[in-house]
Formats: C-alpha cells, sequence, structure tokens
C-alpha cells in the first residue's frame, strides 16, 4: 500500500478566474465552516518524502513509482507505519508549514500573480 498527501490553502472569498463562471464553494461543516477537498484550494503542495524506504520500493508491484519522494510505502504487514506516519508529521512541522507561510502564498500576492486584481476591485 502506498500513500501521499497534501497541503493545501483555501481561500473563501478568493475572486474567480473566469467572471462568467459562478463561484464553486465546497460544502460546509455545522458550524458553517467550509471543508474543501484539494481541488478546490487556489494553493495545493505535496507533502515530502524523507524516510529511507528503499527496502520497502523493492518489493513493490509498480517500479516505475520508486524515485517518487511524494509517496510513502506501507508494508503489507503494516510493520513500517509508526515510521511512515512519524515521516508524515516530520514533513508537516518541518516542511510544509513554514512554505505555507512563506509571502508569496498569501491571498494578496496569490491575486496578483494570477491577474485577478482587476477582478477583486470589481
Amino acid at each position: 500500500m502506498s500513500l501521499g498527501g497534501e497541503l493545501c490553502i483555501f481561500f473563501p472569498d478568493f475572486p474567480s478566474p473566469d467572471p462568467t463562471r459562478p463561484e464553486n464553494r465546497p460544502p460546509c461543516d455545522s458550524d458553517g465552516q467550509f471543508l474543501p477537498k484539494p481541488p478546490d484550494c487556489q494553493i495545493r503542495y505535496p507533502l515530502q518524502v524523507q524516510l529511507d524506504q528503499s527496502a520497502d520500493c523493492a518489493t513493490t508491484v509498480s517500479p516505475p513509482n520508486h524515485t517518487r519522494d511524494d509517496v510513502w510505502y506501507v508494508r503489507p504487514d503494516g510493520s513500517n507505519v509508526q515510521s511512515v506516519v512519524e515521516d508524515i508529521c516530520r514533513s508537516v512541522v518541518q516542511w510544509g508549514v513554514p512554505l505555507l507561510q512563506k509571502p508569496y502564498n498569501s491571498r494578496a500576492e496569490q491575486i496578483v500573480r494570477r491577474g485577478l486584481a482587476k477582478a477583486e476591485r470589481d
């Protein structure tokens, strides 16, 4: 088995890149908080593997994926699941959170980078 993860940012009031298309809003929970899926988010980054998985990759059936740095491999008996979960947590804390806090990931910067500044003023 293998798994991957993404860190995403969703701006609920982000202007649509196509003013002729109605806004597509993700569902909300009982408190009115958005529950966006990754495709709903304006910014998405895959988590990065640092765990040495060479032994686990040798036993997988799809050799082309052995070089991917965004896929964790879990042994069929689950004997490495703790180290996989620890590496995912490490990826979020050490790599993901600082990346999401970069100025270029702010709402204002994303609007400028996507050429949507005019859409927001309208």
